[in-house]
C-alpha cells in the first residue's frame, strides 16, 4: 500500500492521476482525478507508470470518470461510486494507440477551448469528401464532447466546431482626418494615369453585405445577368435563388443587404464610382463588386456560413464570372482546417484572398489572415506608422491606410471608420487595378503587391515586406505602369463580351453585348458567329435562339460558343467568346422524407431529411412546412420541435404533417410529406440506475428516479415486478434524496441456485386512477 501511495504522489505531480484499475474492471470503481482533465491525449504515455492507465491494442474503449476537486480514498470508493458517477463529467478515452497519432494531429481539441462557436453545430469531413458537412447536435449535447467521440472514428479526417467570426471591430475615429488621405498615401492618383479600373474585373466582398442601392456604389455592383429579380426561382441554374447581387449565406432567399455598415464601408474603399460628381471615389473607379453576406447585424458570423459564401464564389467563377480577388475584413484567433481548405480551393481557381490582420495590437496570428497564400494586411496611420490597434508580425505581408478612412455607409451616407478592416480594401482595390491592365496569374499578382510596397523604416520587423501598399509600385512590378510599355503606336483593339444568361434550356434566348475599344481611336467593325443555334446580330449586340440545339430529354448538355471579333481597319483585330450551356427539356425531380422517429413524446425533437433526386442532375432546393410545431430547416435537413404540441398527460396523440417541396430551378417541382405522431407525457415516469447490478450475499441495490408531471397531484404506488423466473424474494423501496434520485430499491433473495444467473426486474408505478407506468429494466447478475 505504501508503494501505491508513493506512485500516486509521483503521478499526481505530472498528470493529476491518482489510480485506476484495469480497463476490464467495473467503470464505477475507477479512481477519480484530483483536477478535471479535459483531454486524455494531453497526458503523454511515457509519463504514466501504471500501464493499466493506457489500453492495449485489444482493449475496448473505457470511460474515465472525472470528478470534482476532492479525491476519494480506496475504502470509500466502492461506497460512493454511484454517487460519484452522477456528479461526474464522463469523457470517452483510451482507444487503441494506432488511433492516437491521428487524433492528436487532426483533433487538437485544446485549440477550441475558450473559442466562440455555435452551441449545436459541428463540421465533419469524412475521408474522400470534397468539403466538410454541417451536423446539428441534439439538445443538451456538448460540442467538445461530441468532437472527442468523433476523433475515434477512422473514416473521419477532421471535425471542428462551427466557429464564430467577427468583423474587425471599428476603432474610435479622429474626425479631423475624415478625408481621403489614404488614396494619396498609396499613390492612387498616379496609378490612375495608367488605369482607373475595368468592369471586367470582379472582386468579392465577404462581409455584412453591401448597400447595393447606394448612389456612389450601385453602378459598380456586380449583377447576375442570368437571374430574374424577385421570382423566387433559380433562373440561371446555379443552385441559388434570386442571387442578383451575390449571396446571403445567413438567409439564402434574401438579398445580401448590409444591416451593419461594415461591408458597405469596405466596398466604398474598393470601388466607389469615380468621376461621378458625388461623394467619394474608391481605389478602383470601374471594378465590379460582388456582395457575400455571412456576418449579421452585430458583425458576427459562423464558419459554416463563410464556407457557403466561398462555395458561391467558386460556383460563379467556374461559370465564367471573372472573380479574381476576395476581401475578408474579419477573423478570429482560432485556426480552422475547413476554412483553410476552402481558401485553398479559391487559390486553385486563381483567386487572391486578402484578409485583415486584426485589431488586437498583438503579434498573435489571426485567421484567415495567417493562412498560407493569403495576403495579410496591417493598418498604418496618416504618418505612415503602424496604427496603435493593428496586429503585426512576420505572418503579416504589408500595411495600408487604416485610420480615419472615409467611405460609404448604408442609406446613401458616408462615415469615417478605423481598423485593419479599412486597410484591407485598399489592397483589394489596387489588385483589381493591376488586373485591369494585365491579366496575370495569382502568384504574379500577389508578388507584385508585395514587391511594389513603399519601404518604411517604422514597419521593419512589423510586417513581412517592411512597407506600405503602393499602387504605382504594384503596376511597375508588373511592367504595367506606363501605357507606352503596353503599346507605343498602331495598337491592337480590345473587346469584351457579356451574356444575359450562361445556362439555358433548349428553346430559350440569350442576349449578348460587346464592348470594344481602340487605343488609337480607330473606328471598329464587329462580326459575330456561333457554333450552334440561330444568331441575330446587330453591331454591338446579338441574340442567340437555342431552339433545336438540344431537344432530346435526358441528353447531355450542349455547349454553344458565341464569338465577337472587332477590327480597326489597320489589320489588327481582337476577339472575345462566351460559352452557353444548353440543357435538354426539363424533367421534374423526385423527393421523399426520412425521419429519425415518427412517434415521439411532447417536447422531443424530430430530425428530418429530404432524399431528393433529379433525372437531369439539377441541383435541388427544398422548402419545408409543418402543420404544427416549430420547424427549422437548412437545405435538405430540418428539425421539428414538438414542445407544447401535446402537453397534457395521457391525452390522445396529436398528428403533425411535415411537407417538403423539391425544386430544380427550371420549373420542375416534387412534393413529399410524412406524419409525425406526438404522444402526451405520462403522469409518472420512472428511471432506474444502474441498468445492471451484482447480487452479493443474495442482495442487490439500485436507485430509482420517480418524476410526477406537474399537473398530477395524486399518489404513486411502487412495486418491483420480476420478468424472469426468480427465487422467492423481498423488495424494499425506501425514500432516498440525491439530485434526481428519489428512492433506493433493495432486493433480497431467499436462495440462489449454483452457477451464473441473470434476473430481470422493473419497477411499476400505479396512479390513483389505476394507470400503470414501468421503469427501464434492471438486470441482477450472479457470477
Amino acid at each position: 500500500m505504501g508503494r501505491r501511495r508513493r506512485a500516486a504522489r509521483d503521478d499526481r505531480a505530472h498528470a493529476r492521476l491518482v489510480y485506476r484499475t484495469s480497463p476490464r474492471a467495473d467503470p464505477l470503481r475507477r479512481a477519480r482525478i484530483s483536477r478535471p482533465l479535459l483531454l486524455r491525449s494531453l497526458v503523454p504515455r511515457s509519463r504514466i507508470r501504471d500501464e493499466n492507465l493506457w489500453p492495449t491494442e485489444t482493449s475496448r474503449p473505457c470511460v474515465t470518470v472525472v470528478a470534482h476537486e476532492k479525491c476519494f480514498s480506496e475504502r470509500t470508493r466502492m461506497r460512493k461510486s454511484l454517487v460519484g458517477l452522477l456528479v461526474a463529467v464522463v469523457i470517452v478515452v483510451g482507444l487503441p494507440s494506432r488511433s492516437s497519432a491521428r487524433q492528436r494531429s487532426s483533433f487538437e481539441l485544446w485549440r477550441f477551448i475558450g473559442a466562440r462557436y455555435h452551441p449545436q453545430r459541428v463540421l465533419i469531413k469524412r475521408r474522400g469528401m470534397r468539403r466538410p458537412q454541417i451536423v446539428t447536435l441534439r439538445k443538451g449535447e456538448d460540442v467538445l464532447t461530441r468532437l472527442s467521440l468523433l476523433s475515434y472514428e477512422d473514416d473521419i479526417e477532421y471535425a471542428e466546431p462551427d466557429l464564430l467570426y467577427a468583423a474587425d471591430r471599428m476603432v474610435p475615429n479622429d474626425p479631423s482626418f475624415a478625408n481621403l488621405w489614404g488614396l494619396e498615401m498609396i499613390g492612387a492618383p498616379e496609378a490612375w494615369t495608367v488605369t482607373s479600373g475595368s468592369p471586367d474585373v470582379v472582386v468579392a466582398v465577404i462581409d455584412t453585405g453591401i448597400d447595393y442601392r447606394h448612389p456612389d456604389l450601385r453602378d459598380n455592383i456586380w449583377v447576375n445577368a442570368g437571374e430574374i429579380p424577385g421570382n423566387l426561382r433559380d433562373d440561371d441554374g446555379n443552385g441559388y435563388v434570386d442571387d442578383i447581387y451575390g449571396y446571403n449565406a445567413i438567409s439564402p432567399l434574401q438579398p445580401p443587404e448590409d444591416d451593419n455598415r461594415h461591408g458597405t464601408h469596405v466596398a466604398g474603399t474598393i470601388g466607389a464610382v469615380g468621376d461621378n460628381q458625388i461623394g467619394i471615389v474608391g481605389v478602383n473607379w470601374h471594378v465590379r463588386i460582388m456582395a457575400l453576406k455571412f456576418l449579421d447585424k452585430d458583425g458576427s458570423g459562423y464558419l459554416s456560413d463563410a464556407l457557403e459564401a466561398i462555395d458561391y464564389i467558386l460556383t460563379m467563377k467556374r461559370r465564367g464570372v471573372n472573380i479574381r480577388v476576395v476581401n475578408a475584413s474579419w477573423g478570429a484567433d482560432t485556426y480552422s482546417r475547413a476554412l483553410e481548405e476552402a481558401i485553398e480551393r479559391l487559390r486553385a481557381e486563381g483567386i487572391l484572398f486578402v484578409a485583415a490582420a486584426g485589431n488586437g495590437s498583438t503579434n498573435v496570428r489571426q485567421y484567415p489572415a495567417a493562412y498560407e497564400g493569403v495576403l495579410s494586411v496591417a493598418a498604418v496611420d496618416q504618418n505612415g506608422d503602424l496604427a496603435y490597434f493593428s496586429n503585426y508580425g512576420d505572418w503579416v505581408d504589408l500595411a495600408a491606410p487604416g485610420r480615419s478612412i472615409l467611405s460609404t455607409v448604408p442609406g446613401g451616407g458616408y462615415a469615417s471608420f478605423s481598423g485593419t478592416s479599412m486597410a484591407t480594401p485598399h489592397v483589394v482595390g489596387v489588385a483589381a487595378l493591376a488586373l485591369s491592365v494585365r491579366n496575370v496569374p495569382l502568384h504574379e499578382l500577389r508578388q507584385a503587391l508585395r514587391q511594389g510596397v513603399q519601404l518604411v523604416p517604422a514597419l521593419a520587423g512589423k510586417v513581412n515586406t517592411g512597407g506600405i501598399l503602393d499602387a504605382m509600385g504594384t503596376l511597375r512590378a508588373l511592367n504595367a505602369d506606363d501605357p507606352a510599355k503596353v503599346c507605343e503606336k498602331d495598337c491592337s483593339p480590345t473587346v469584351s463580351l457579356s451574356a444575359s444568361r450562361l445556362v439555358v434550356d433548349d428553346g430559350e434566348r440569350v442576349s449578348f453585348t460587346a464592348n470594344g475599344s481602340d487605343p488609337d481611336g480607330d473606328p471598329l467593325t464587329y462580326s459575330w458567329k456561333t457554333t450552334a443555334g440561330t444568331l441575330e446580330a446587330g453591331i454591338t449586340t446579338a441574340t442567340l435562339d437555342t431552339t433545336g440545339v438540344n431537344p432530346t430529354p435526358g441528353a447531355p448538355p450542349v455547349i454553344v460558343v458565341v464569338t465577337v471579333t472587332v477590327e480597326d481597319g489597320r489589320g489588327h483585330s481582337a476577339s472575345a467568346s462566351r460559352s452557353i450551356t444548353v440543357r435538354p427539356p426539363n424533367r421534374p425531380p423526385q423527393v421523399a422524407i426520412e425521419a429519425s422517429r415518427t412517434t415521439v413524446q411532447d417536447g422531443f425533437m424530430v430530425f428530418l431529411t429530404a432524399r431528393g433526386s433529379d433525372p437531369d442532375g439539377d441541383a435541388l432546393t427544398y422548402t419545408w412546412t409543418a402543420s404544427a410545431g416549430r420547424l427549422t430547416d437548412s437545405g435538405a435537413a430540418a428539425q421539428l420541435d414538438t414542445t407544447g404540441l401535446n402537453p397534457i398527460p395521457d391525452a390522445d396523440p396529436v398528428r403533425v404533417t411535415v411537407s417538403v417541396r423539391a425544386s430544380d430551378g427550371r420549373g420542375g417541382d416534387a412534393m413529399a410529406e410524412i406524419e409525425i405522431t406526438v404522444t402526451a407525457p405520462p403522469k409518472v415516469s420512472l428511471s432506474a440506475a444502474p441498468a445492471s447490478v451484482r447480487l452479493q450475499n443474495k442482495r442487490a441495490t439500485f436507485f430509482l428516479a420517480v418524476r410526477k408531471h406537474p399537473s398530477y397531484t395524486g399518489g404513486v404506488a411502487l412495486q418491483v415486478v420480476p420478468l424472469d423466473a426468480i427465487p422467492s424474494f423481498t423488495a424494499t423501496i425506501a425514500p432516498y434524496r440525491f439530485l434526481t434520485l428519489t428512492h433506493r430499491v433493495t432486493i433480497a433473495l431467499a436462495s440462489l441456485p449454483a452457477g451464473p444467473q441473470n434476473y430481470r426486474v422493473l419497477v411499476r408505478a400505479q396512479t390513483d386512477d389505476g394507470r400503470t407506468y414501468d421503469s427501464n429494466i434492471v438486470t441482477l447478475v450472479k457470477r
